[in-house]
């Protein structure tokens, strides 16, 4: 996530992107800009949080408010695409193949927003209250993303992920840049990456399925508000499980080969809130794969793991797993990604 950028380059977020039309609502109303079936792998383009709008360091992002004034929201996405047969209650199954991080520029920019973070608290207090805005562009490769500081480079393991991800809400559009267990939104959870398989309640028909906001690299909490955000080419595949043959209820599944958890993205609620809810839908999941709830919260105390996405006022994120080699309970099908 980011703010304004002080000067504009004089060219539309969609002129950033080849074949993508980048939106700031999850909405109903929109149409789907393309159907895709079942178990079908197809590709998304993305564009960064602003559009493309910071290509230098000369460009500094100002406030929150300035840049929601200026584009009219702010982490863009790509669609909705709709699934062919998903019915309303059915979950998405939304396996992400491959990320190709910044597959045009080969950089990406991550910035300290006066005013904005983790850090910054009770009504813009807090540490960074009075820091100047700044800018670094990263260079990012598949395997690499390089924060270039004048103390020395630092050199991070490229690790791309999925920042905001969404189906049409219920009933009106909601900003991308938001959150709820309705629809999702801006997650910003690391482990939404290549190899997982989110699991997501549909609405409306067809799913109305959006991505966007891809990060090449982001430590736990995200503390500046700010990762190191790029454009990105992201390789999906969507199955269907039919709303009566699932054991996702209200938050989404997130699976991988080593872990499963629970994701709660709570707008407006704080992070305790949300590590507190994804625990017990977590065990609630347990108890009906067959432990009782005793031993469901003695082995979630012995072996839980909790990673914070966000945590910057009003937007609190977490994801609670276990190691899949640790669970005494067999996983259903459905939950094993393929």
């Amino acid at each position: 996530m980011c703010g304004t950028p002080h000067h504009s380059h004089g060219d539309s977020p969609s002129s950033h992107a080849r074949d993508v039309d980048p939106r700031l609502y999850f909405d109903r109303d929109i149409a789907p800009t393309r159907e895709v079936s079942p178990a079908e792998t197809f590709v998304v383009d993305t564009v960064d949080c602003t559009g493309g709008l910071i290509k230098s360091e000369n460009d500094l992002i100002g406030s929150l408010d300035d840049l929601i004034s200026q584009l009219g929201g702010m982490n863009y996405v790509t669609g909705p695409i709709a699934v062919k047969g998903a019915r309303a209650g059915d979950i998405l199954r939304v396996t992400v193949v491959d990320i190709d991080p910044a597959p045009d520029t080969h950089q990406g920019f991550i910035a300290v927003v006066p005013g904005f973070g983790a850090l910054v608290y009770d009504n813009g207090r807090g540490l960074g209250e009075q820091i100047a805005p700044s800018t670094t562009i990263c260079p990012v490769t598949r395997d690499e993303v390089i924060l270039p500081l004048p103390t020395g480079a630092v050199r991070l393991p490229s690790r791309p992920f999925i920042g905001t991800i969404g189906v049409a809400p219920t009933y009106e559009r909601r900003m991308t840049l938001s959150q709820s267990p309705d629809y999702l939104g801006d997650l910003d959870i690391p482990d939404l990456r290549a190899g997982s398989t989110i699991h997501v309640r549909a609405n409306h028909d067809g799913g109305l399925l959006s991505i966007g906001d891809v990060h090449a690299a982001q430590g736990d909490g995200e503390v500046a508000g700010v990762a190191v955000e790029i454009a990105a080419r992201v390789t999906l595949r969507v199955d269907v499980t039919p709303r009566g043959e699932t054991q996702v209820r209200r938050l989404p599944l997130l699976v991988d080969a080593e872990q499963v958890g629970v994701v709660a993205a709570f707008q407006g609620l704080p992070t305790s809130l949300c590590v507190r809810s994804a625990f017990v839908e977590l065990c609630e999941l347990l108890t009906r794969l067959g432990m009782t709830q005793a031993d469901a919260i003695k082995y979630l105390s012995a072996a839980a793991r909790v990673r914070i996405g966000n945590m910057f006022e009003p937007f609190y994120s977490a994801f609670v797993s276990v190691g899949r080699a640790t669970l005494p309970v067999t996983l259903p099908e459905d939950l094993i990604p393929s």
